[in-house]
């Protein structure tokens, strides 16, 4: 990262060296002293904890977004705004400060990611209700996939490029890394707890490792070895974190299930026989967290969550990708029937 060498790992070893000599001298006092050190441990967690996570959550997507949104329409006027400049950070951090860096600035890219996600997917959602599904994109735009890849591809698209980066370069590890995130998450589905948790860090960090090789490779070089190592820890930190902000159980989304809401009515109406009218047959999608959804190809959807079936996704796209198409005729039918039969209770009381 960007910075000038500030709160190197020898600055407080050389405070404390100070110490014993003013202490010495007789010129240490307690207050003094613990100023200090207060000074000397704001000035580490400043240099190695706040600034990359500021730049990586905040002045980077501002860059990004705001000021060259505002570049690009003003050009035709001659207008030109400059970044925010980005947070000083240790600019030779030690081991230990290195990884702390690492992990404070991907936590910082996680958060970016899954806001990504989320706005490509309510975009996607809305435009394919536009659509129809008449229309060649209807399932592309509602596949959640779709979202996650392309949320954060556009997304560092848009970011201006550093060390020898390019725009187009970021898109394909970006792309690249989220593809192998998807796929991962499928055969990481049947898992949960530490094993769900070490897998997904695993997928993270070979998914952004091949990314950012691609993305080298178009660029014409080869990422050092250092490089690949801060970005397998970057990318296990991501797939780690990104999938803990779309908890399926904890929370409904709003905006999805009115959305929603007619065609599943549609479901409810025909008391478990809609689902097997329409021309396409609907998808059921299950977790061993004890969730389920079921998408139909004409809009409606149900979800069961929280003990009960309601209307509309109950879940963020990301989540499906965590989610595994449940395929046995005979556990299909039982599911399709049962969310039928109890939407259309739910209408008549």
């Amino acid at each position: 990262m960007d910075g000038t060498p500030h709160g190197d790992a020898s600055a407080i070893a050389q405070n404390s060296s100070r110490y014993a000599d003013a202490k010495s001298s007789g010129q240490y006092s307690p207050e003094s002293s613990s100023h200090s050190m207060l000074s000397d441990t704001w000035n580490w967690t400043e240099k190695n904890v706040v600034a990359p996570f500021v730049n990586s959550v905040a002045v980077e997507p501002f860059n990004a977004t705001v000021v060259n949104v505002a570049n690009l329409a003003g050009q035709p006027f001659g207008k030109h705004f400059d970044e925010v400049k980005r947070l000083d950070v240790n600019a030779k951090p030690t081991g230990v400060e290195s990884t702390v860096n690492m992990i404070a600035g991907g936590l910082g890219t996680a958060f970016v990611y899954a806001a990504a996600i989320k706005l490509t997917g309510s975009g996607l959602n809305r435009a394919a209700t536009q659509l129809g599904e008449e229309s060649a994109l209807f399932n592309l735009a509602r596949n959640p996939l779709t979202a996650q890849i392309a949320g954060p591809t556009l997304y560092d698209g848009m970011r201006n490029p550093q060390n020898g980066e390019s725009r187009i370069s970021n898109m394909i590890a970006t792309g690249t890394a989220f593809g192998v995130f998807g796929m991962g998450g499928r055969l990481a589905s049947e898992m949960h707890g530490v094993p769900l948790f070490a897998a997904r860090a695993g997928i993270g960090a070979v998914g952004m490792t091949s990314g950012r090789v691609l993305g080298d490779l178009y660029d014409g070089r080869t990422p050092t070895a250092e490089e690949i190592y801060k970005t397998a820890v970057t990318g296990g930190i991501v797939n780690s974190v990104v999938p803990l902000m779309f908890g399926r159980s904890s929370r409904v989304s709003e905006s999805a299930d009115l959305e929603n809401q007619i065609g599943a009515r549609k479901l409810a109406s025909g008391q478990g026989e809609t689902f097997q009218k329409s021309n396409r047959p609907p998808r059921v999608l299950g977790s061993t967290d004890g969730t389920y959804a079921i998408l139909q190809s004409d809009g409606a959807a149900a979800s069961f969550v929280n003990g009960k079936w309601q209307p509309g996704i109950a879940f963020e796209s990301r989540d499906f990708l965590d989610m595994s198409v449940i395929s046995k005729p005979d556990l299909q039918s039982k599911l399709l029937k049962e969310a039928a039969e109890a939407l259309a209770k739910s209408m008549q009381d």
